[in-house]
């Protein structure tokens, strides 16, 4: 993964955004400051990053997003558990991403056309992009459109209520 991938840009009146810290599996991917982190999936009680094309509107707490990490987790290869702190993903909170296709939302024309669709997240060689080539009204994907900076290639989205560890 890499650092940064994504970042909050607007706290929905939060002074900070709140953060908890979850417990991170040994042996497993690292988690970096900006990964986008979810519980493990039945049966686990972990964080992980997030899946490649997701998270899904059909996901459910255990799937969708939890959070973006905040802090570093515990080393690949580490004999034991670890934690990492993350920040809650919450209604209203606007995060931003670069798009996978910067092409995609380089003009306000093109942004507007997805204004509102819902996307997911790529993952490639390790760098989280959102895959505007996948957004549509009433899609399946777990995060919604709502601008961006045309100029950098950088979307803003939300997460939809049901794919927040509180949902």
């Amino acid at each position: 993964m890499a650092f940064g991938d994504v970042k909050i840009i607007s706290q929905a009146g939060h002074d900070l955004p709140p953060s908890m810290v979850f417990r991170t599996e040994a042996s497993s991917t690292q988690i970096f400051p900006g990964d986008p982190v979810i519980v493990g999936g039945t049966g686990s009680n972990y964080v992980t990053v997030c899946a490649d094309a997701h998270p899904l509107l059909a996901d459910t707490y255990l799937t969708g997003l939890v959070g973006i990490a905040a802090t570093q987790g515990n080393a690949a290869a580490l004999a034991a558990d670890g934690t990492v702190e993350v920040n809650v993903a919450l209604p209203g909170i606007v995060y931003a991403c670069k798009a996978l296709s910067a092409t995609l939302v380089n003009t306000d024309a093109k942004l507007l056309g997805m204004l509102n669709d819902n996307v997911y997240f790529d993952l490639t060689a390790g760098v989280y992009t959102i895959d505007t080539a996948n957004s549509s009204t009433g899609g399946t994907g777990g995060l919604r459109i709502v601008g961006a900076d045309i100029v950098n290639g950088i979307v803003y989205f939300i997460v939809h209520g049901v794919n927040t560890y509180f949902a």
